[in-house]
């Protein structure tokens, strides 16, 4: 019983980091495209790391893991800016994040 009730008490550390970083070393690429004619921030995690104009498509260098990726209307909001999220496994090779 104590051991079920210490796995139940772990488990959320295993289950709640935004970015989890695989052993490699190595990169991978994230492509952001927003085609919308809005502007997006774009967070990794936790931190936002750039705003995207509209209809573009840049792209950023990433160590390879699992990460949690959110894309945030910042311009042309009505009521509610429009929020878009994955997760994605970067690996070596690109991985694309369209929206909206």
């Amino acid at each position: 019983m104590k051991r079920l009730l210490l796995l139940l008490l772990l488990l959320p550390l295993f289950f709640s980091c935004d970015k989890f970083v695989f052993s490699s070393t190595g990169t991978g690429t994230i492509r952001f495209t927003n085609a919308s004619s809005d502007s997006y921030k774009i967070y990794i995690g936790a931190d936002m790391i750039k705003e995207l104009p509209g209809h573009s498509s840049p792209d950023e260098t990433v160590a390879e893991g699992l990460f949690s990726i959110k894309a945030e209307q910042s311009t042309g909001i009505v009521s509610t800016p429009n929020i878009f999220k994955t997760s994605i496994v970067i690996e070596s090779g690109m991985k694309e994040f369209r929206f909206p």
